[in-house]
C-alpha cells in the first residue's frame, strides 16, 4: 500500500477514502472474483441496489467515480480489454445556494464551540465561519504561521490546499 500511496501521490486521507471505496466494491463483487468476469449489467445493478438502499447526490457520484477509475484502471494496465462502468453516467447533483447561519444559530454554534469539550475545534470553526472559501480539509491542515492577522489573510500553500499538484497557492482574506 506504500508502494501504492506514493504511486498515486495521495494524501492519506485520500488514500484511506480510496481504500473504503475499493473494500467495498471488492465485497459487492467478491474478493475472491476476477475483475474480467464482471460485467455491465452488475455494475449497473449495483448502482441501482446503492441508490435503493438510499445512497444519493454526491455520495452516488462518488461511488460511480470510483468504479470508472477502477475498471480504468484495470483496463489501462491490460486486465481488461474494456471498462464495463464507463457509458454509466454519475447522478446530476443540484447546486444549492449555501445556507448562511443565523444570528441566534451563529452564537449558538460559538457558546458550544467554547465548552471545554470543543475548545480545540475553536481554531477551525473560526476559519471555517469567517474565512470564506476555505475547505474543511484545508482549514485542518493549516499551520498558525500561515495566518496574518494584522494582514488579515490565510496563505493556502500547495501542501495544504486541494489541488496540490498543481501548486495551487493562494490567499484568502479574513
Amino acid at each position: 500500500s506504500d508502494v501504492c500511496s506514493s504511486d498515486l501521490n495521495l494524501r492519506p486521507d485520500s488514500m484511506r477514502s480510496l481504500r473504503w471505496n475499493l473494500k467495498k466494491i471488492s465485497e459487492h463483487f467478491g474478493e475472491e472474483r476476477s475483475v474480467t468476469s464482471i460485467t455491465r449489467s452488475e455494475v449497473e445493478g449495483w448502482i441501482a441496489n446503492l441508490e435503493a438502499e438510499g445512497h444519493k447526490g454526491r455520495n452516488l457520484k462518488n461511488y460511480v467515480t470510483y468504479l470508472k477509475q477502477f475498471f480504468n484502471y484495470a483496463h489501462d494496465h491490460k486486465f481488461r480489454s474494456d471498462n464495463p462502468a464507463e457509458l454509466i453516467e454519475p447522478p446530476v447533483i443540484e447546486w444549492k445556494r449555501p445556507s448562511i447561519l443565523s444570528i441566534e444559530e451563529t452564537k449558538r454554534l460559538l457558546r458550544t464551540a467554547m465548552l471545554p469539550d470543543y475548545s480545540d475545534l475553536m481554531p477551525a470553526l473560526v476559519l471555517q465561519l469567517f474565512v470564506g472559501g476555505l475547505r474543511t480539509e484545508e482549514t485542518n491542515r493549516l499551520q498558525w504561521s500561515s495566518i496574518d492577522l494584522s494582514e488579515r489573510t490565510v496563505d493556502i500553500d500547495p501542501a495544504v490546499g486541494k489541488n496540490r499538484k498543481d501548486g495551487d497557492w493562494r490567499i484568502a482574506t479574513i
